[in-house]
């Protein structure tokens, strides 16, 4: 006896895997169903019944007086064969008709999101509650992601304030998915939705996906008793987010996955921030053995000879206090800032006129088409291409809609700058209230300072291969609105170079021991003063010359391949290494 619960659709199961080896092997005479859907469906159950004539196995299917014994077998089975598929489909569209019909209705109501309640014995809509100790908590979410909150940042803060996860969820914290499920549900703006989603058969095994439904297909049910948030809000609030996201979506773009070297998991900063400059991929954690150490990933897969690696907390530290020196530091360009701002209002004032009279010229005119549309489907009952157009158009209009609404509130972001004092202080207020090891420290540093690319060094006179890092300091992330002035904010930027291991004392000391022995003090009193060794003096002094030889102020040089007389990078050398950069971001 094989028994089996799977679909007879699914043709990968288990059970239908011994049926077959049975027959191969002729340890059966005779294989007996009620039908021979029971087995699998379509045109598969011929080919079970064809593999049991060439075993010599006798199939009978009593409901399909089907006999693989009788010489009629194979029309009967083909028959059989479209009959349960036949069956299998009217009975399909059946259940979705009925469970359409029941949902116009408000029925339906299984498991709902933390935010409502159901009664015990509820069957429709109008029995459901809100509860209203969500009602700030609601708004909190929608307000943080609103100021560019990760999802994963939301959940931080959800279960810091102990919101439960709602009774149907096993888990008890907080993550990113169950933030997106809720704030993803309709019904929050007062609108229940379903077939947003339909089943699609892979014909190979059988198996069915989710596939996105058409939207001619989709259902909506008004709930405004459930609203938590306006709907202007919530379709505001959800293009945004698939704007924001529309990088991270899972897919290929020119045959590489969009997902190749995205962050799995939020790191301690730097971790995941810092590219190579040598090949152009980031570094990861674990570099030559130590765990706080941050290495090229693509040494570590011999594809890049930089297996320099360093510290972390040490990097963290010296970017940290470069970053922060410079915003406080900063010389006073208010009045270069003050024009800026006051030069992008008048030109904004200009036109902001005539692009609301442009919208709102386009928005009259996709009222128009609407209302065509709406007159011909009362006139003829309507058809499905006429409901298809009329659903792009309301789309494109409540794009229409949010674009002036943009531009709007746009005039007011700006009526509001902040002083360029005030923009300062807002940096350096984010930068000192943060502890360098939380993931909100991490999202200031990565809006400050977009990318960090370090590049290997060496000193003059030898030594030590070692890492700088470089990077575009910029204002503008933290006022999102200044994101939008199309004059240049220069002014806002500034390139800045930070060495990433501790500097020798030879370089360190280089300028100090100069000035020493130029005014006739020794060598020995020289080392003695500045409290180091005299070799490390001699060393100062034989760098110094190399460095005035050169005519150059800067103590170390950058290197473009390993240098021949330094063991530590041998990474080249081995028979698995093969250099293969990553195309400049542009390419």
């Amino acid at each position: 006896m094989i028994s089996t619960r799977g679909s007879g659709e699914r043709l990968d199961r288990e059970e239908l895997d011994t049926l077959r080896e049975a027959i191969s092997r002729n340890d059966v005479d005779l294989v007996l169903t009620e039908d021979i859907g029971r087995i699998c469906r379509r045109l598969d159950s011929l080919k079970i019944c064809e593999h049991c004539q060439d075993h010599n196995t006798r199939l009978i299917a009593i409901n399909d007086y089907l006999d693989t014994s009788s010489e009629s077998w194979k029309i009967l089975g083909i028959m059989a064969a479209a009959r349960h598929e036949q069956y299998n489909e009217d009975t399909s569209r059946r259940i979705k008709r009925s469970l359409s019909n029941r949902f116009t209705q408000g029925g339906i109501i299984q498991t709902l999101i933390a935010c409502y309640e159901k009664p015990e014995g509820a069957k429709n809509l109008s029995e459901i509650r809100k509860f209203p100790e969500w009602e700030p908590i609601v708004e909190g979410i929608f307000d943080r992601l609103e100021n560019d909150w990760s999802y994963s940042e939301v959940a931080d803060w959800l279960n810091e304030q102990s919101v439960p996860t709602g009774r149907w969820c096993t888990m008890k914290t907080w993550d990113c998915a169950k933030v997106i499920r809720v704030v993803h549900c309709t019904m929050l703006k007062g609108i229940r939705t379903r077939n947003k989603k339909v089943s699609k058969r892979d014909n190979k095994t059988g198996r069915r996906k989710p596939v996105n439904a058409p939207p001619k297909d989709w259902l909506e049910y008004p709930c405004p008793h459930l609203a938590f948030v306006s709907a202007e809000r919530y379709d505001r609030l959800i293009a945004k987010l698939k704007e924001k996201n529309a990088c991270y979506r899972a897919g290929k773009k020119n045959g590489i996955d969009n997902r190749l070297g995205r962050s799995k998991k939020r790191t301690v900063w730097p971790g995941q921030h810092v590219t190579c400059g040598v090949c152009g991929r980031n570094y990861v954690y674990g570099g030559n053995g130590l765990i706080r150490h941050l290495a090229c990933r693509g040494s570590k897969e011999y594809k890049c000879w930089n297996s320099i690696s360093f510290d972390a907390e040490l990097a963290s530290h010296k970017i940290g206090s470069a970053v922060y020196e410079q915003i406080a530091t900063m010389p006073d360009f208010a009045d270069v800032y003050a024009a800026c701002v006051r030069d992008e209002l008048n030109q904004r004032g200009d036109s902001r006129e005539d692009r609301i009279a442009a919208v709102r010229k386009a928005l009259a005119e996709k009222n128009r088409h609407i209302g065509n549309i709406v007159k011909s489907i009362e006139d003829t009952g309507g058809t499905p291409a006429l409901c298809d157009r009329l659903k792009l158009l309301e789309e494109e209009r409540k794009q229409i809609t949010r674009q002036l609404e943009d531009i709007e509130q746009e005039s007011q972001d700006f009526q509001s700058l902040p002083s360029f004092e005030e923009l300062r202080d807002l940096a350096l207020k984010s930068f000192q209230d943060l502890p360098r090891e939380s993931h909100e420290f991490a999202k200031i540093m990565k809006q400050l300072i977009p990318t960090i690319v370090v590049y290997p060094h060496r000193a003059l006179d030898g030594g030590h291969v070692v890492l700088r890092a470089k990077f575009n300091l910029s204002l503008v992330p933290l006022l999102p609105v200044l994101r939008k002035l199309t004059l240049d904010l220069s002014v806002l930027m500034r390139e800045l170079t930070v060495d990433l291991f501790e500097v020798p004392q030879r370089i360190e000391f280089r300028e100090r021991i100069v000035a020493m022995i130029g005014q006739g003090v020794q060598q020995r009193e020289t080392a003695k003063e500045l409290g180091i060794t005299q070799p490390a003096v001699q060393r100062a002094l034989k760098l110094d010359a190399l460095m005035n030889q050169s005519g150059t102020a800067d103590p170390f040089i950058p290197i473009f391949e390993p240098p021949e007389d330094y063991g530590r990078l041998r990474r080249h050398k081995h028979k698995r290494f093969k250099f293969e950069p990553l195309p400049p971001p542009n390419d």
